[in-house]
């Protein structure tokens, strides 16, 4: 992962006890038998409280799986960061600068005492490439991530709004 910057994360070491519940915890659709073979594309890392984990804008490569604590997602507006989501065990972040490589559509901190598993874009093309099955169940968990998120901020909208109009 050369081009991966982690200078903020410390590597952590976890045993195989702890790396089964994470597995069940984030990947709940994935038979734990197969989900145990995804451990060799991830890696455990912890943050300190008030870490940036990375800031509006920033090229990514990665995602992050959260272990421990909670993470604070914030998105910039005219006032200043605006708090939009808290993310805590089970909940992944980073996911679409994974996919499209595009910079990173809000800021993550670490709330508190933080752990992470670490999917970097290079061990996702690893996985691809070596358990195509497995590759797509991620890619599955990480669509319906994406797609509760983007129900839940739509939810509010207002329904008076004729979708047609230009």
């Amino acid at each position: 992962m050369p081009e991966t910057n982690f200078h903020h994360l410390q590597p952590v070491a976890l045993a195989a006890q702890e790396v089964d519940s994470v597995l069940q915890t984030v990947f709940p659709q994935i038979p734990p038998e197969e989900a145990i073979g995804l451990w060799q594309y991830l890696r455990a890392y912890s943050a300190h409280e008030d870490t940036p984990l990375f800031k509006e804008g920033d090229t990514g490569d990665y995602m992050l799986f959260t272990i421990e604590g909670m993470v604070k997602v914030t998105k910039q507006d005219l006032v200043g960061p605006n708090a939009v989501a808290l993310l805590a065990r089970g909940d992944s972040l980073g996911e679409m600068a994974l996919i499209d490589g595009a910079p990173r559509s809000a800021a993550c901190i670490a709330l508190h005492e933080c752990v992470f598993a670490v999917l970097t874009r290079a061990d996702f093309e690893r996985l691809r490439a070596e358990q195509p099955r497995l590759a797509l169940a991620v890619l599955m968990q990480i669509a319906r991530t994406l797609s509760i998120r983007l129900r839940r901020a739509t939810e509010g909208a207002d329904s008076a709004i004729d979708p047609f109009a230009m």
